[in-house]
């Protein structure tokens, strides 16, 4: 069932997953397919990670990972498994790739459609199927985690305080905050703090009505800015809106700058490159801050464990990337625990 962080204190459990994203509730939910026992912690309001949902009114933003692709065959198996339940649908927008020196026009000529390739959307908002995950999970929101220490037969992780413990922790947590947790001591710190994971910051632009600017989304090449698209393009959406998503070198310089300045700045930017957004009637403009966002040079480890096996640490960054990586690094992960619990005699 979904918890939330008026949940009384739970007993000792066989595992503690750190963070509600696509590793934490794809390792937990395998985990307790095998009756193992799971507590899910999370820090925000609700599951999704950067597939979050943000609301601003009567719009709905996917304001972080866009849209994910299906490479691996028991992904693809999965994500047919998840349309068949209506939580996802392929999404097959007008897609431009706009070039430095390339005029854009309302009416713009030098579309791509990339038709080689399988777009996939959560349906209403992309935190659907993390959604459905936690439904089957005890997962505790709102909750923050602010250390994690060995003991002699597990774990310890101190949440709002209070310690509770486990045979195991897998920590989904981005790695500089995974080895913050963990404290430099600990032979996996020094492999996760040199895990560079690049920051993205992110514009909501709300719009009283749909307003065509010939493309539903584009890539931007050398430019302060590098995706936007049309939330309403998006199956299951109804609301017009864009979500705007800045490179990382932009991101970097601006990250400590407010909100509402990251709003304006961006706006101003993608104006300057898309004039026609000028034309569109905006009722809502709203910054975001992903601090970690994609990772500079991912891992290919599936997950990363201590000698003892009573640590995991596990994210997208550790398989490649993407969403498809999260979801390989909470299988990975949930593996890794059910054979340490099987050599414990858990």
């Amino acid at each position: 069932m979904t918890g939330s962080s008026a949940r009384a204190p739970q007993a000792h459990c066989d595992v503690i997953v750190v963070g509600a994203g696509w590793a934490g509730l794809t390792a937990a939910d395998a985990l307790v397919a095998q009756g193992v026992s799971v507590r899910v912690v999370e820090k925000s309001r609700g599951p999704g990670g950067r597939c979050a949902t943000r609301r601003q009114g009567a719009h709905a933003f996917d304001h972080g990972a866009q849209y994910f692709t299906a490479r691996d065959s028991q992904f693809a198996a999965q994500v047919a498994h998840w349309h068949q339940l209506g939580l996802v649908a392929q999404w097959a927008p007008r897609l431009a790739v706009l070039n430095p020196g390339v005029k854009v026009s309302p009416d713009l000529s030098s579309r791509s459609n990339v038709s080689s390739v399988t777009r996939w959307v959560g349906v209403p908002g992309n935190n659907a199927v993390l959604h459905h995950l936690s439904v089957g999970l005890s997962c505790e929101y709102q909750r923050t985690v602010q250390a994690i220490r060995p003991i002699r037969d597990g774990v310890e992780v101190v949440v709002g305080g209070e310690g509770v413990t486990a045979d195991v922790v897998v920590i989904t947590a981005p790695p500089a905050q995974a080895a913050t947790l963990l404290g430099q001591d600990h032979p996996l710190s020094a492999t996760l703090s040199g895990v560079d994971l690049a920051p993205c910051l992110a514009l909501m632009v709300g719009l009283a009505a749909d307003q065509d600017v010939g493309f539903d989304a584009a890539f931007i090449n050398d430019h302060a800015l590098s995706w936007l698209a049309s939330n309403q393009s998006k199956p299951g959406r109804d609301a017009p809106g864009w979500v705007v998503h800045a490179g990382a070198a932009w991101s970097e310089r601006h990250l400590d700058d407010s909100l509402d300045e990251i709003a304006a700045l961006m706006w101003a930017q993608l104006i300057e490159r898309v004039p026609a957004f000028k034309a569109l009637d905006v009722v809502s403009r709203q910054g975001h801050r992903w601090r970690f966002s994609q990772c500079r040079q991912p891992l290919a480890e599936g997950c990363l464990a201590d000698a003892t096996g009573r640590v995991l640490v596990a994210g997208d960054w550790c398989a490649g990337n993407r969403v498809e990586g999260a979801w390989l690094s909470g299988r990975a992960a949930a593996q890794s625990v059910l054979e340490r619990l099987s050599q414990s005699g858990s």
